[in-house]
């Protein structure tokens, strides 16, 4: 679908607890409910969404071995960049052995923030 009006431009970067990229992240762009785009961070962590209509989205990432994260209220402004960076944490209930993952229930760990906060496009700061 091709999409005529004001657009923007999602720039953003997924680190984890140590403030380390995460690599090959997905993040689904939504606008209520549906899926509008969708992008995977590169190496260092990095993502964009370019040609995004205006308005207001949420910003889903998911990573198998790190916790989920939703970021609402994202504004995208016509003709500007959205600076986005989303913080994720290894979930204690992945446990990792010569290259494969699987899932163990058994883990209580502590919550981090879901939101994440304007940035410079680095994990390290």
């Amino acid at each position: 679908m091709i999409f005529r009006g004001p657009t923007g431009v999602i720039a953003g970067v997924i680190c984890d607890e140590q403030n380390r990229p995460v690599d090959r992240a997905n993040i689904l762009l939504k606008d209520k409910k549906d899926i509008v785009t969708w992008a995977v961070s590169s190496d260092g962590g990095k993502f964009v969404m370019l040609k995004v209509r205006t308005g207001i989205y949420s910003l889903e990432m998911n990573i198998i071995g790190y916790e989920d994260r939703e970021m609402l209220n994202v504004e995208v402004v016509e003709d500007s960049v959205s600076f986005v960076k989303m913080m994720t944490h290894h979930d204690a209930g992945w446990i990792y052995n010569k290259g494969l993952v699987w899932k163990r229930s058994l883990f209580s760990i502590e919550e981090f923030t879901q939101h994440g906060m304007i940035f410079q496009m680095e994990c390290g700061q």
